[in-house]
């Protein structure tokens, strides 16, 4: 038997009467290390004081405090976060005109109204979110309690909030009570190893908190019980630049006396498996379809963890316990283990009882204590990826089960078998991917046999051999895994089809999302063009904030010095630039000022702010150099070589451009129109950050870059782009980025009418220019044509581009599960469909457009989008010769209604003149709409149908 370490009340003990250099020793040799009880709270920086009683509005209330834009997360990698709260109300406009924040060291404290971290005091001001804590400097792993009151606008004060918590993570490497292990050099690199540390403790625990962080993908247990029920974490970055941690209770696993760590170690992206030769330290496998997934990753080495529990006691001292060299490193069931190759297990090997107290483990080596990697360990904020449901196939023929539907995850079997009997499951998806085998060595008896360290595409046939009787129906479930952060919005209306596109997106959103929107099929990478095409839907189908600012600081870690950033990322310490492109590698700029449209988030605009700049000078140095499109780089293709032509016009020859498109621009085309774009969008975030002079200069240059684009593409006398009269991208992607001189506007559209009419009504774009055609169509008066491209079932079209319930990667309906071309027809059904979408001087939905269009012969949508305000509904039919509208606007926030009627003076608001309803302002008339300023409340607005 294994020898439990000394207890921790007599490490304790020690440690309180000896030297403190002991306590560094303790940590070198037991892990488990004594800190002194916390000091007590210090004088409170403003302690409110009874003042006397105000008459309090009962009309509002503060709901949904969050963090750093989460609720009471455990770890924020800030001593100074971002606070922000919802209002509630039952009133029509209503305004919030001063805040107060309390934020205490103790509930109690809290509770008493003694803020003896910050109390805010009255301030003016209708601001609820991205507010900086501005108390005390708060250190590694400290507890804070908050609440919030605010006051309407006639100087009501309401109650105060809810109290809600965070807790700083560990704010320094250096803080870390730990060390990176990994298993010892013997071990074979591509199986799973698991890792174990065994303890006693027998004093009265208040609480454990666990932070996890590893190279791959690792799962903790406690005395056997796993914690957590998510798969496949910590989220993967570059470790030389940033990792992520995962921060859990781990108080209700652990009990008095023995007590047992264990860790399992899966190689996800730092796998070393290749396909072809390698390195000696590096497993070859045999194959014929290129590398394992150390093509892009694995280059640090194998698997690795590092553990940091910290234990606070009921008498208000505390210990660690950490990963380091005296932990115990074995071997388990999983023997082989890539995301590209699949995984191998041989259940004989799984030794029981592993990590619970009582093992033997005196025959396994110590772990191995590592070089800690240089990248900033930070607080993971992602959703983690989890087991949500399961798919049964439609039918089974002799070994093979036959899926209909799809999504990701991993096959799961049911079997009875004899010890030593091999299982083989593999299977493909479509014609040309495949299920890459799942190998299966029995213990014998009844077992569940499922991969720990693997994902995949469902596989529309599961072949599974070595059973010694026929294949059931109910032997077989594909589970289906991915990250669900919480729904934000929802879409329904009368077309069935339409309906069907709608799951289909959501269904292809789950699935392609891993932690970071990731290729489950083919890839299992994350493309930054993927941002790009499907983040206007995104943000309406989940709570997207955390996510975008995260994996774009995975974009700011792989900025290389000259600004340029990789087609794919995270990678680890490279860049991958096949197939890359302004549209690609741009999204470093791209996605800070679509996440300012959509969550208002100033503060971050501000952190990425250079970046972009940087990129954007990167661009126009890449133009310099005439360097042409590189797709296909690691596919053996020749350089492309130097565009003197573009670079005599001053325009952008590099990029990929709208591949997948069916009538492609120039790549010249869409690369200068981005090149052009993102000048004009870092000018308008300098203007917002006070950066006048470099916003005088970008917006100059946007400026220039256009006018050397219509100069080269630009036909003033037809108003056509290029030299294809039918290619749609090469006109909606001008038009959406205001490139059309004001002269040509009105041409520009005709041509782009007369390129969808020339297709019959069916698109022809690509990645590139999807996401913009549906906008400039339904945003500049022709919803119907958008409507037109959406309702398309046959080839190329939405139809054709669903497959198995969800979208494809071409409009064929082909290859790998991909959100890429079809993601942007969900940010049509919200923003035109239902017409809800951010105002231009109204970030974040501070101020909402609500113009909603009847479009296709709909007679009925209904939705809602849940913005950081509050719920935002649309809901409208026709019936009885009347349009219907009922909507819902988020206090303290205001809207512009557009309501169809052919005369202003038609409509109603809850039975009344709508212009002389409470809380609604009439503006205007213009289209055929009558144009209404309202406030918060629920409006219900009545025209004839025209």
């Amino acid at each position: 038997m294994s020898h439990p370490h000394p207890c921790l009340r007599e490490l304790c003990r020690a440690a309180a009467v000896r030297a403190p250099a002991l306590l560094l020793v303790l940590a070198l040799t037991t892990g488990c290390v004594h800190a002194p009880s916390r000091p007590a709270s210090a004088a409170p920086s403003s302690t409110s004081t009874a003042t006397p009683a105000e008459p309090l509005a009962t009309d509002s209330s503060v709901v949904g405090l969050v963090c750093d834009s989460l609720p009471s997360p455990p770890s924020v990698g800030s001593s100074r976060p971002l606070l922000g709260w919802r209002i509630e109300s039952t009133a029509r406009d209503w305004r919030q005109s001063a805040w107060q924040i309390r934020v205490a060291s103790e509930p109690r404290l809290l509770a008493l109204g003694q803020a003896d971290l910050w109390d805010s005091g009255r301030m003016t001001g209708a601001q609820t979110l991205d507010i900086p804590y501005q108390g005390r400097p708060l250190a590694s792993r400290q507890r804070a309690f908050w609440s919030v009151r605010v006051w309407d606008a006639a100087g009501r004060p309401s109650s105060w909030s809810a109290p809600s918590e965070w807790a700083t993570g560990i704010l320094d490497n250096a803080d870390w009570q730990a060390r990176w292990i990994a298993a010892p050099t013997a071990h074979p690199r591509a199986a799973a190893p698991l890792l174990r540390r065994e303890f006693s403790l027998d004093r009265p625990l208040l609480r454990a908190t666990a932070r996890l962080a590893s190279l791959g993908w690792s799962e903790l247990t406690v005395n056997g019980r796993v914690i957590g029920d998510d798969v496949l974490g910590p989220p993967f970055t570059d470790s030389t630049r940033r990792i992520l941690y995962i921060t859990r209770d781990v108080t209700s696993a652990l009990a008095s006396g023995p007590n047992v760590f264990g860790l399992s170690l899966g190689n996800g992206q730092h796998s070393p498996v290749v396909a072809f030769g390698g390195r000696p330290s590096e497993v070859v496998v045999p194959g014929d379809e290129g590398t394992g997934y150390h093509k892009r990753y694995g280059r640090f080495g194998p698997p690795a963890a590092l553990l940091e529990v910290e234990l606070e006691f009921t008498d208000g001292s505390r210990a660690f316990i950490g990963t380091d060299a005296e932990w115990r490193a074995g071997s388990g069931a999983v023997t082989f283990n890539d995301l590209w190759r699949g995984e191998k297990q041989d259940l004989r090997l799984a030794p029981a009882g592993w990590d619970r107290p009582g093992f033997d483990a005196s025959a396994w080596p110590a772990a191995r204590a590592i070089t800690a990697p240089a990248g900033r360990l930070e607080p993971n904020q992602l959703a983690l990826p989890r087991v949500r449901g399961s798919l049964s196939p439609d039918h089974v023929t002799a070994d093979t089960a036959h899926f209909t539907e799809t999504g990701a995850g991993w096959p799961r079997l049911q079997v009875n078998g004899t010890p030593g009997q091999k299982i083989v499951v593999s299977g493909t998806v479509g014609e040309r991917l495949k299920l890459h085998p799942l190998e299966y060595i029995l213990r014998g008896g009844p077992e569940v046999l499922e991969p720990k360290w693997f994902f995949n595409e469902v596989a529309h046939t599961v072949k599974v051999t070595g059973l010694k009787r026929p294949l059931e129906k109910s032997d077989l479930t594909f589970q289906l895994v991915f990250s669900d952060p919480g729904r934000a919005g929802d879409f329904a209306c009368s077309d069935p089809f339409f309906n069907s596109l709608h799951a289909a997106l959501l269904r292809t959103h789950q699935g392609y999302s891993f932690g970071l929107p990731m290729d489950p099929s083919r890839e299992k990478q994350s493309w930054t063009q993927d941002v790009q095409n499907m983040m206007d839907s995104a943000v309406y189908l989940s709570d997207s904030a955390a996510l975008y600012r995260s994996w774009w600081r995975d974009m700011r870690a792989n900025q290389t010095p000259d600004g340029n950033v990789g087609a794919i990322v995270p990678v680890a310490g490279i860049q991958t630039q096949d197939w890359n492109c302004p549209w690609w590698g741009g999204m470093i700029v791209y996605l800070p000022w679509k996440h300012y449209e959509y969550y208002g988030d100033r503060a971050f605009l501000a952190e990425a702010y250079e970046p972009m700049r940087a990129y954007v000078d990167f661009l126009g140095r890449r133009a310099a150099e005439g360097t042409r499109a590189n797709g296909g780089t690691l596919r053996g293709l020749p350089d492309p070589g130097r565009d003197e032509e573009a670079v005599a016009d001053g325009l952008l020859a590099w990029g990929t451009g709208d591949w997948m498109g069916l009538a492609k621009p120039p790549v010249t085309l869409t690369s200068t129109a981005a090149w052009s774009y993102y000048a004009s969008v870092v000018a308008r975030t300098a203007a917002l950050l006070g950066k006048h002079e470099d916003a005088t200069r970008y917006a100059a240059l946007a400026s220039e870059v256009a006018a050397r684009f219509n100069r080269r593409f630009l036909n003033p006398a037809s108003g056509s782009y290029g030299s294809s009269a039918v290619s749609q991208s090469a006109l909606a992607v001008p038009l959406a980025l205001d490139l059309v001189p004001a002269a040509q506007r009105d041409l520009a559209f005709s041509r782009l009418l007369d390129a969808v009419n020339a297709t019959d009504g069916h698109i022809n774009t690509g990645f590139v220019g999807t996401p913009f055609i549906l906008r400039v169509l339904s945003e500049n008066g022709h919803p119907d044509v958008a409507a037109r491209l959406v309702s398309q079932r046959d080839y190329p079209g939405w139809g054709s581009l669903m497959k198995g319930g969800v979208f494809k990667e071409n409009w064929k309906g082909e290859h790998a599960l991909m959100p890429s071309l079809g993601g942007p027809v969900g940010a049509w059904f919200y923003r035109t469909v239902l017409g809800i979408r951010p105002a231009p001087d109204g970030p974040g939905f501070s101020h909402i457009i609500l113009q909603p269009e009847p479009v296709a012969g709909l007679t009925w949508a209904r939705g809602h989008f849940d913005s950081r305000h509050g719920r935002i509904r649309s809901d409208w039919r026709i019936t009885d010769g009347k349009f219907h509208l009922e909507i819902e606007i988020p206090a303290n926030t205001s809207a512009t209604v557009f309501v169809p009627a052919a005369v202003a003076a038609s409509v109603l608001e809850s039975g009344a003149a709508a212009a002389s309803a409470p809380g609604v302002r009439f503006l205007r008339h213009e289209s055929g709409r009558a144009v209404f300023s309202v406030g918060s409340g629920t409006f219900r607005f009545t025209a004839p149908s025209r």
